[in-house]
């Protein structure tokens, strides 16, 4: 059975490479452009891992994660930031938002790939 990603950001360009290169790498891959609706998202789609983008408008990525790992629900969900921040910025983040983890944001499938397959 694959395994499914939920991807939420804000960037249709970053929102579309990151669906597509997870897809040619065997997962199931469910998105969202927006923060705002998260909830029924993860309730539908019932994703293995969640790929959170930091900088969006209105409800930053950093935000939704704290209000995600509160909630009984989605408390156990493996979060990874996502964000084009430096690493050092990343960290920081992540564990300010209590995430799972973070991955950079690259113009490379495989760099990306590599970063994330610490986490699947």
């Amino acid at each position: 059975m694959k395994r499914k990603i939920a991807i939420v950001d804000d960037s249709d360009i970053a929102l579309s490479w990151a669906k597509d290169a997870l897809i040619a790498h065997g997962y199931d891959v469910v998105t969202h452009a927006s923060p705002f609706g998260i909830n029924q998202l993860l309730r539908e789609a019932r994703p293995d891992l969640l790929l959170l983008d930091i900088q969006m408008p209105a409800l930053n990525g950093v935000s939704t994660c704290k209000l995600l790992k509160a909630r009984e629900a989605t408390a156990k969900l493996p979060i990874l930031l996502y964000s084009s921040l430096s690493m050092s910025e990343l960290a920081a983040k992540a564990r300010e938002a209590t995430a799972d983890g973070y991955v950079q944001k690259t113009g490379s499938v495989a760099e990306f790939m590599k970063q994330l397959n610490v986490f699947l």
